[in-house]
């Protein structure tokens, strides 16, 4: 009973195929007409593809066109978003991108040293062209906190005795404080009043101060000489107005400069007696014997050539 089940199984597998159950050969099979008549082949496990006009036609879409506002937008970089966030097309300002029609979009634009833009477009109908302008600010510089100097006004040092704090831009920071530096040993000067400069004896009035060692000034140049010039005190002979000897009978005493005192009287001398044996009278005895100038009166000794005082020569 299951071999009878068995070959009929069989035979109906071998004639839905057209082969015959023995002898190994294919039995023949008739080609089926087409529908206009002409004969075809038809393949098992073969599926027909569809036209294109068949196929569903895909989404429609519109131009999207970005125009630089002013010239600081061009060549700013782009970036097209969906609602989902994914990005849908990048490029430079300017240029025209296609997108899905009535579709809203985000777009952004960046450049370097510019704050970034973006906004929001919702494109029109299919081959319907959107124009957004594009325009970008500058970005302010940043500020930086800066301690200042209170009296300079310049960036300080920890030598400054005063500072302040202030926010400015890189290129308004100024330089280091040169008023204060590190302290340097101070020495007491005398200046004079009128140059400012270290004072003299002939500066009329003076000022003393303490300046640091690699600061003070050179000598005043204002007053270099005495306000007066010097003289000297001389006793003249009233009568020759000569320089006086022991023998003038009367004296005057004068003030007068270097180059104007006169020489020594000759009017008033020892006697003829005295000076031609260059003795003096009142000479006695035990006592040693001087010889007188004739010139200014002056005691030499007795061998003397010339006057100590006054350098008179003896004949």
């Amino acid at each position: 009973m299951v071999v009878l089940m068995l070959a009929a199984w069989g035979v109906a597998a071998m004639g839905v195929s057209g082969c015959k159950l023995f002898g190994g050969k294919t039995a023949p099979t008739e080609e089926p007409k087409g529908p206009s008549g002409s004969k075809g082949k038809v393949t098992l496990g073969q599926t027909k593809q569809p036209s294109a006009a068949s196929q569903p036609a895909g989404p429609e879409q519109a131009r999207l066109k970005l125009k630089a506002g002013d010239s600081t937008a061009q060549g700013a970089a782009f970036k097209v978003f969906d609602e989902t966030g994914t990005v849908a097309q990048t490029g430079q300002v300017p240029e025209t991108v296609r997108l899905s029609a009535n579709t809203r979009y985000k777009l952004a634009a960046t450049k370097p040293g510019f704050k970034p833009w973006e906004a929001w477009q919702t494109l029109g109908n299919a081959e319907s062209v959107t124009e957004v302008e594009v325009s970008l600010q500058r970005l302010e510089p940043r500020r930086a906190t800066v301690t200042l100097c209170t009296v300079s006004g310049k960036r300080a040092t920890r030598y400054c005795p005063t500072t302040r704090r202030k926010d400015l831009r890189p290129s308004e920071v100024p330089a280091y404080c040169t008023i204060h530096g590190p302290r340097r040993p101070e020495v007491q000067v005398t200046l004079c009043t009128v140059s400012g400069k270290r004072a003299t004896r002939y500066c009329p009035q003076t000022v003393t101060r303490r300046l640091p060692e690699g600061k003070v000034p050179g000598y005043c140049t204002v007053h270099t000489g005495p306000q007066r010039e010097r003289t000297v005190s001389v006793t003249l002979c009233s009568v020759s107005k000569k320089r006086a000897t022991r023998y003038c009978p009367s004296t005057i005493n004068r003030r007068l400069a270097p180059d104007e005192v006169p020489g020594y009287c000759r009017v008033h001398g020892p006697k003829r007696s005295e000076a031609g044996s260059g003795r003096d009278s009142s000479v006695g005895e035990g006592q040693k014997a001087t010889k007188v100038c004739p010139q200014c009166g002056t005691e030499n000794r007795t061998r003397a050539q010339r006057c100590k005082n006054c350098r008179y020569h003896f004949q």
